[in-house]
């Protein structure tokens, strides 16, 4: 019984300082610094800007530095697509492989770029921590005033893990679409493609990237873009015969991913020629319109094309002529008073005309464009004017 008892305190102390070694291992653990995580700061020059005939966003350099991958709904129209990177002047670039279900394209840059950033060799956990990089304020002027239209970073957390996508709280905005969630190292774990409300975004994991990339070194596949519909309202001055007639007019049509396009259009217009003539006192015409033109456009820059186009118009003009017509009767010679009459006499006249048209417009994004038309009568040989303000929708 007394061995028992020095066997116990002999024990005792021993188990209590087998105890607090893994206690102190474990808060020397907590005391250590955690590796120290890439700045995000350091991608920056990897992202670039990506403009597009009706779309803006943000892409990343990847592979040798010379393809750029984004979301493919910023650059659908695969029109004027260009890269900025920076300050640094644009690049125009050319969609070479795209992913329609997983919303994905590959560019392919006129000069190379440097710092590609590099693919996580893994997919991300639930928990992970993650930074986002974009341009969401791309599209304000406002901003690039105050020197806020680059780069910018949010971080975040995985919140769940799919069989193609990756969601998480980190803040994306509209212009961040194409743009890299990248790990705490500056790895690349996903492609910015969706947000839902503020705090839920959704990117394509990156590994079903790298097969896009691939099919693109591989076996490039230029893309123009496809046929689009356009629709728009326009403000419509013209200038025909000492006519000075303003109105309205409504266009359809559609431009082809070559710069081709064709379109019809109606219109209503009607004004006054000021001036006296022989044949009335005030004239004034109403003309109801239909033409048709051809077209083939260029872009300038990001977000400004200027197009020519051809056309035929058939005109319905209305004129009517009004006429003060002045009477004088017998006078009275002791009152010095003589007998007067006025009549106001109108006269309408229809007359259908086909002219020739040329075109020339400049559009201003996707919205706004100023147009003018040169319009040829072969009949009687006369020269009229049009300058259209339009908005598309």
């Amino acid at each position: 019984m007394p061995q028992l008892n020095r066997a116990a305190r002999v024990d005792a102390p021993l188990r209590l300082r087998l105890a607090l070694v893994p206690l102190f291992a474990s808060a020397g653990a907590f005391a250590t610094p955690a590796p120290a995580a890439a700045q995000p700061s350091e991608a920056i020059d990897s992202v670039v800007l990506v403009r597009a005939r009706g779309g803006v966003g943000t892409g990343f350099v990847h592979g040798r530095g010379d393809l750029v991958v984004t979301a493919l709904h910023v650059v659908r129209s695969g029109r004027g697509v260009r890269v900025q990177r920076g300050d640094e002047a644009p690049i125009d670039a050319t969609v070479i492989a795209r992913d329609e279900e997983l919303d994905l394209a590959v560019l392919e840059l006129e000069s190379s770029l440097d710092d590609p950033l590099p693919a996580a060799p893994a997919r991300p956990e639930r928990g992970d921590g993650v930074f986002a990089i974009g341009h969401p304020l791309a599209g304000s002027d406002r901003a690039r005033e105050r020197g806020l239209g680059g780069a910018s970073v949010t971080r975040g957390i995985v919140s769940a893990v799919g069989r193609t996508h990756v969601q998480v709280d980190a803040s994306l905005n509209p212009g961040n679409s194409g743009g890299p969630i990248l790990d705490v190292e500056g790895r690349v774990v996903g492609v910015a493609v969706e947000r839902h409300g503020d705090d839920i975004g959704v990117a394509v994991h990156m590994d079903l990237v790298a097969p896009l990339v691939a099919r693109a070194t591989e076996s490039p596949e230029p893309y123009r873009g496809r046929f689009q519909l356009t629709f728009g309202l326009g403000l419509e001055l013209q200038v025909q015969d000492g006519f000075a007639m303003l109105g309205a007019s409504g266009r359809l049509g559609f431009v082809s991913p070559y710069g081709l396009g064709a379109s019809i259009g109606l219109g209503v217009v009607a004004g006054a020629n000021p001036s006296p003539s022989e044949q009335g006192w005030l004239r004034s015409r109403q003309r109801g319109f239909f033409d048709a033109t051809i077209d083939y456009g260029v872009e300038l820059a990001p977000g400004l094309r200027l197009s020519f186009g051809v056309g035929v118009q058939l005109a319905r003009d209305r004129t009517r002529v009004d006429t003060l017509a002045l009477g004088f009767g017998a006078c009275d010679p002791t009152m010095g008073l003589c007998d007067a009459s006025a009549e106001l006499r109108s006269a309408t006249t229809t007359r259908w005309r086909g002219q020739i048209v040329g075109r020339i417009a400049l559009s201003l994004g996707d919205r706004l464009s100023l147009g003018y038309s040169l319009l040829y009568d072969p009949r009687d040989r006369s020269v009229g004017h049009a300058i259209t303000l339009g908005i598309s929708f």
